[in-house]
């Protein structure tokens, strides 16, 4: 962990580990991480300062690449492999307790809702179209059976691949469709319902790294390899940054939502921190052994 205020670092474990499932709780107070004894993988979750860890799911040779936390920091998701059989499993932070879900997701398609009481991914329908499920979680809790369920949300806007995005204030999600344009609708309600939408726009090209700004008023994309892109979707106001370090990949805004950190394709183990008010880079990291973007702690609360 580094303190970019004091400029000090300090390891939170001694026993090796991998990246791709370091994430910080919304809350700011956990911290779940993969960890190995050099055969198998255990994920396990730590305080924020690296105090209490313990494992949250059994041994396994194989994660997902993604690891998803709910938005109230009660639901963690992951898929992993374990005797060669695949499992996406929902764990309860609070109880310990864990479920299967009735199918397997890869959770790069995949989203809570911002009530973190269902769980949406995008995938293909059986026509071969690109479409929207959804899961309530709460039917781990009833007898009624668990089962995604088929969106009418957006269906005409010709969606493709990846997970939608919502915004931290939970009025506007954004999606991608097959013209390689970036789709942001803005919400009356939580439901991804047709009913629900007040409008939706097309707001630019496509992006590989797409994220939100903390203050929900910024999107930031990536349309090529030579620029980082800031938009206001309420007002279409736009800011291109060039960038000189080699394709910039994850994306990720600081919690006062002025900074941008991201690595590149080129430079392997390099982190860069963009400032958005003046449009200066600096290195933060050089020659990590990672290639997997670092994390800005969200504020405690």
């Amino acid at each position: 962990m580094r303190d970019l205020s004091h400029n000090l670092e300090a390891p939170l474990t001694s026993r090796f580990g991998s990246n791709n499932a370091l994430n910080w709780s919304p809350d700011g107070q956990q911290i779940t991480y993969v960890s190995s004894d050099n055969q198998d993988f255990e994920i396990d979750i730590m305080g924020s300062l690296g105090q209490q860890k313990h494992p949250i799911s059994h041994k396994f040779t194989q994660i997902d690449e993604f690891l998803l936390w709910s938005p109230n920091s009660q639901h963690i998701l992951y898929t992993i492999t374990a005797q060669n059989q695949t499992e996406s499993i929902l764990f309860d932070t609070v109880t310990g307790k864990v479920n299967a879900l009735p199918k397997i997701i890869t959770f790069s398609s995949a989203v809570w809702s911002p009530d973190s009481e269902n769980i949406i991914y995008q995938t293909l329908n059986e026509n071969g179209s690109m479409r929207l499920y959804l899961m309530d979680i709460k039917c781990f809790a009833t007898a009624q059976p668990c089962e995604f369920k088929e969106l009418a949300f957006l269906k005409y806007q010709n969606l493709t691949g990846g997970a939608p995005v919502w915004s931290p204030d939970k009025r506007s999600i954004v999606l991608s469709n097959i013209y390689s344009k970036t789709v942001v609708a803005t919400l009356r309600c939580e439901q991804l319902i047709e009913s629900c939408i007040d409008y939706y726009a097309v707001i630019g090209d496509r992006s590989t790294s797409l994220n939100w700004s903390p203050d929900s008023q910024q999107l930031a994309l990536t349309p090529s390899e030579t620029q980082i892109v800031t938009i206001r979707p309420q007002t279409g106001e736009k800011h291109s940054f060039a960038v000189t370090t080699g394709e910039p990949y994850g994306l990720n805004w600081s919690p006062d939502s002025r900074f941008i950190s991201y690595m590149s394709v080129q430079k392997k183990g390099y982190v860069y921190v963009l400032d958005t008010v003046t449009g200066e880079t600096s290195t933060l990291y050089e020659n990590q052994i990672t290639t997997y973007p670092p994390q800005w702690r969200p504020i405690p609360r």
